[in-house]
């Protein structure tokens, strides 16, 4: 009946009876609610632990308990927090106190009777701790005369005690609380204590207990000033039937360099993020069979920094539960970078165990989560086995994935196997080593695979440079040229002055070959272009090297739909890495019967995507106005007409031909009525297309802008950069050289 009370509550997914076995072999028939701890390690001002008292006090009353007797056995013996900030923790306390009060309106009574205490904890540092001193005062075999001070105001002695006598154990622990607890303040519940000392620090705080109600004073006073850091490290060194968190989030680059160090040392797996290493700590936490559950950045579930704790989670644990929440978080945060997901872990593995995740990110950026969390439907649920995750490369969390591509991701080969996917050039220096080719003396610049030979190399200084830009498919994207005269030679050598070369050439052996590039960052799409410029490459503009007779379906194939889906299970940030591209599954039997034909279709898609690109100033091969090319009248509006019919007929031939291309290769995948082959004309990738040019269908920018460019190029004539004598560049040369 608790869960009807629970207004979040997620109802697990249906499980085989082999799963269903597993799970009762691991839950207890009754369990004694007095028995159940639950720790925030990150516990902040305490929402999350008021949450949990709630639900607790709903477990006892359920059970039969007085409303009145519940609050003291929740604070004393289910509850417990840390968090590094003072006054955080003393507010967490507060909070549960005002809900014990609510219950017990003599909760004050019992607390200043000692009969009630709080297991939530502000993390002390010891570095102010001098533990010989207090260990003399502490007196734990008695030699002091009662009433005396024992030494403990006396001047710090050098001289360490070496006999503690039957004590000696208590002696070694507290050295040991001493050290690990010196970076407390930085370091919080990530601090790691040997599980073996729980015995010896649960009596150490049994003797300092008897020590502060004592009647040595000085013991009083050492007892008082060493309890902290036993009952810290008590709460760091248990396991608990459920650990909840909001952790804090910070990238190593911005960790200072003890939590810097301690999170390499400690959570090698997960020491990407502050919060990636509190889900492993969590987890330590954890009894076994038991539940970590939080709330964090959603980048662990993708990216490939957090790829090795992922495999770790998915091999050993069971996501019980997660919601994808994405956009509007924290609706006061900035919704674009704070994207969260909401998980539950079991701290077992669970063999073919089902999971439930939700996504809320599928609505409105600025959607109400709640709202929608609590109007949800089907079509944001999805129960999948985590064991799936792994049959995709990096272990991405793409709870969405269907079947299909399952089963291609098994039995396809990666592209990589078949083609060579490389990253290029950096620079270090961009704006030193790249120029836009019209800023350049066109007798240094060597476009073309042909002028890319080695004697004609030798004459060049810039190169055609692919480094990825805008969202384009097919063909496009020539802006560029770099510094690569003598073979790179200024780049290669490019120091930051202390010796250490910053630039990185890499995969030169590739240089100037035809190939595939696309955009390594996109807010839309993931968009193939052919290059047959002769280019060097970068990071930014990676590229694939195919054969000459794979080149056109293989671009036709990485333009599809069927490919950017799959790249969105890899990584859904549209960061398209050389590994995603690589380990994209290629069916290449099932398109063995369709190879001609994508070849056509991708030869025909280059040729009017080159077309589009070359009618325009900026290109290296333009030629004339495309409104002086296609005069078929005087009359200026009679030729932009013309011109604009034109435009539509390659803007609906390309969309047909895309079409085509993709109801080819997703029959190839079986992936019919899953993923809609259509293309629509507004999605076409040329510039003459107005919705991509624009974002919406603005006929009279686009006129204006077709006008600026015929002016542009009156302009070019008048000044001898191009004449109505021939098509093309007739002059491009600084300083008057052959002019």
């Amino acid at each position: 009946e608790l869960k009807g009370k629970m207004e979040y509550y997620i109802e697990p997914a249906e499980q085989s009876d082999d799963v269903i076995k597993q799970l009762k072999a691991i839950t207890p028939s009754s369990i004694d609610p007095e028995q159940i701890k639950v720790l925030d390690p990150a516990a902040g001002s305490g929402h999350i632990l008021v949450e949990v008292y709630e639900v607790l006090r709903e477990i006892y009353l359920e059970r039969g308990y007085r409303l009145r007797e519940i609050p003291e056995l929740i604070l004393t013996k289910n509850i417990y927090g840390l968090d590094i900030d003072d006054r955080a923790a003393q507010l967490a306390g507060f909070a549960l106190m005002m809900k014990a009060r609510e219950d017990d309106r003599r909760i004050f009574q019992r607390v200043q009777d000692g009969d009630v205490h709080l297991n939530v904890y502000s993390l002390q540092s010891s570095e102010g701790l001098d533990i010989d001193k207090l260990w003399a005062a502490l007196d734990l075999e008695d030699k002091h005369q009662t009433g005396t001070t024992g030494g403990l105001f006396d001047e710090p002695s050098d001289v360490i005690p070496k006999q503690a006598g039957i004590y000696a154990d208590y002696l070694q622990l507290l050295n040991y609380l001493k050290t690990s607890f010196l970076q407390a303040k930085t370091l919080g519940s990530l601090i790691q204590i040997e599980q073996k000392k729980l015995a010896l620090l649960q009596n150490l705080q049994q003797i300092l207990t008897e020590k502060v109600q004592g009647s040595d004073p000085a013991a009083k006073h050492a007892a008082v000033e060493l309890l902290p850091i036993v009952n810290q490290a008590i709460v760091l060194v248990q396991q608990y039937d459920a650990v909840i968190a909001n952790p804090p989030y910070m990238g190593l680059k911005g960790m200072n360099s003890e939590l810097k160090e301690y999170s390499k040392s400690h959570y090698k797996d997960s020491k990407t993020d502050l919060f990636s290493a509190f889900i492993e700590r969590g987890l330590e936490l954890t009894k076994n069979g038991c539940f970590c559950s939080m709330i964090t950045m959603q980048s662990w579930l993708f990216l490939s920094s957090y790829e090795k704790m992922r495999k770790w989670i998915l091999k050993s644990k069971t996501i019980s539960n997660l919601l994808q929440i994405g956009y509007n978080s924290f609706p006061e945060l900035n919704s674009k970078v704070v994207q969260c997901a909401a998980f539950s872990l079991q701290n077992m593995n669970i063999d073919r165990f089902i999971s439930s995740f939700t996504n809320l990110n599928l609505a409105h950026q600025s959607s109400n989560k709640q709202h929608v969390f609590l109007n949800r439907n089907n079509d944001i649920n999805y129960d999948i086995g985590a064991e799936t995750f792994l049959k995709i490369p990096g272990s991405p969390v793409a709870y969405w994935i269907n079947k299909p591509t399952v089963e291609s991701f098994e039995k396809g080969n990666r592209l990589g196997d078949k083609v060579p996917v490389k990253q290029g050039l950096a620079t270090a220096d961009n704006d030193r080593f790249l120029r836009f080719w019209p800023e350049v003396s066109q007798l240094k610049v060597g476009i073309g695979v042909e002028s890319c030979n080695e004697s004609e190399k030798t004459k060049k200084k810039w190169f055609p440079y692919n480094k990825g830009g805008e969202f384009r498919k097919w063909y496009g994207n020539n802006e560029f040229l770099v510094n690569w005269e003598n073979d790179g030679e200024e780049i290669r050598s490019f120091s930051d002055g202390k010796g250490n070369i910053r630039s990185r050439a890499q995969n030169t052996e590739y240089y100037f070959k035809k190939s595939i590039t696309w955009s390594f960052i996109s807010s839309k799409s993931f968009g193939a272009r052919y290059s047959d410029t002769g280019a060097v490459f970068d990071v930014g503009g990676s590229s694939a090297f195919p054969k000459q007779d794979d080149t056109f379906w293989l671009l036709a194939f990485l333009c599809s739909k069927q490919v950017y889906e799959i790249m969105k299970l890899m990584n859904p940030t549209l960061n398209f890495q050389v590994g995603n591209v690589s380990s994209l599954p290629l069916m290449e039997d099932n398109l063995l019967s369709v190879k001609t034909e994508l070849n056509e279709i991708g030869k025909n898609l280059v040729t009017i995507h080159k077309i589009d690109w070359n009618r325009f100033e900026e290109a290296w091969d333009f030629t004339v106005s495309p409104l002086i090319k296609l005069n078929t009248s005087k009359i200026l509006l009679d030729c932009y007409k013309n011109l604009r019919k034109c435009d539509d007929f390659q803007i609906k031939d390309a969309s047909l031909l895309e079409s085509q291309s993709n109801a080819l290769i997703i029959k190839a995948y079986n992936l019919n009525g899953v993923i809609l082959p259509s293309v629509k004309e507004k999605d076409v990738t040329i510039t003459s297309n107005s919705y991509f040019r624009y974002g919406d269908d603005n006929e009279s920018r686009f006129q204006s802008d077709t006008l600026t460019e015929l002016v542009s190029y009156s302009v070019g004539n008048m000044m001898g950069r191009y004449s109505l004598d021939r098509e093309g560049l007739v002059y491009a040369h600084s300083g008057n050289e052959g002019f």
